[in-house]
């Protein structure tokens, strides 16, 4: 693997620099969403820039990851678990490297100045399935523009150091990473795993793209858009009571969920245009959702404010 290095001065200077060509990594507000739903369940990841941080005398930036499930082998269901540190990352010059902690060293992410011919190995998903000789190597490079941004991007493909067979090829580009795949690149050395891992969006304070037609408004929104969007819920936010509308005449179940997945409250045979009285909760994000025993079902997303 070639070696990425610079003094701290230079790369101060290289990340101002690609600061303001708009290629840095990680800019407030970063965000990528991942479905990760399979024909068992329906799923979301949720990739955020949770802050700064300091490792191996290294300026990084730490990201979690928000993971929702709203379904399981035909169960609906509302789970949302938060996990913090989902990966350390830090940009040098013209890559991004990701703490290993087992290894106590940083590893190639991406290397967005990579060029035709270039190969790196990437920190595979399952380390003790890959051998060490799996690469990335670059066939294409190119440009992707972004609400007047302009990002590189490379067309790489699995390969290895034996000549054996090569891969799958994906494209990745600067901040956004992989375009067809996860966050983290996958070895798919023998494994078993199944990922259906695509990515839907990836947003910051300066850019939006959006690799799926629902963009990043899906897993806030949860569910269906289209059938949410006949749920009347206001005001919202809100401070107490929230009136609630639905297209139905039979009675409603309600059940309301706080944004860790606790249920916090529960009613019963309500009527389908009526008023909770939420005013005992916190304030925070939560979801209500709506049922009838003919089945039907929606929810949405609710936020309690001072």
């Amino acid at each position: 693997m070639k070696t990425i290095s610079c003094p701290i001065a230079a790369c101060v200077a290289l990340l101002l620099t690609a600061s303001a060509q708009g290629q840095n990594w990680c800019p407030t507000g970063a965000r990528w969403v991942y479905d990760t739903g399979s024909p068992w369940g329906s799923s979301w990841d949720s990739f955020y820039y949770a802050g700064d941080t300091v490792v191996d005398g290294s300026s990084a930036q730490r990201i979690d990851v928000e993971q929702l499930v709203t379904n399981s082998w035909g169960t609906d269901t509302l789970i949302q678990s938060h996990t913090t540190n989902a990966a350390i990352t830090r940009r040098t010059a013209d890559a991004v490297m990701l703490w290993n902690a087992t290894s106590s060293a940083w590893d190639t992410l991406y290397w967005f100045g990579a060029e035709v011919g270039d190969q790196w190995r990437a920190p595979w998903a399952f380390q003790e399935e890959c051998p060490v000789d799996r690469r990335f190597q670059v066939l294409e490079t190119g440009t992707l523009e972004e609400d007047g941004v302009v990002l590189r991007k490379l067309r790489v493909q699995r390969t290895s150091t034996d000549g054996s067979l090569p891969e799958e090829q994906e494209w990745i580009a600067e901040r956004i990473g992989s375009l067809d795949g996860y966050f983290f690149p996958i070895g798919y050395c023998g494994s078993i795993f199944e990922c259906y891992c695509t990515l839907m969006c990836y947003s910051d304070d300066q850019i939006g793209y959006n690799a799926d037609p629902r963009g990043c408004d899906l897993p806030l929104g949860l569910v269906d858009k289209q059938e949410a969007s006949t749920l009347g819920l206001w005001p919202n936010p809100g401070n107490g009571h929230v009136n609630y509308a639905l297209p139905v005449t039979d009675p409603v179940d309600v059940v309301v969920v706080e944004a860790m997945g606790r249920m916090v409250l529960e009613g019963r045979s309500l009527p389908a245009t009526g008023a909770l009285d939420l005013e005992r909760l916190c304030p925070g994000l939560y979801f209500l959702s709506f049922s009838t025993n003919a089945g039907y079902r929606v929810t949405q997303r609710w936020q309690k404010v001072e």
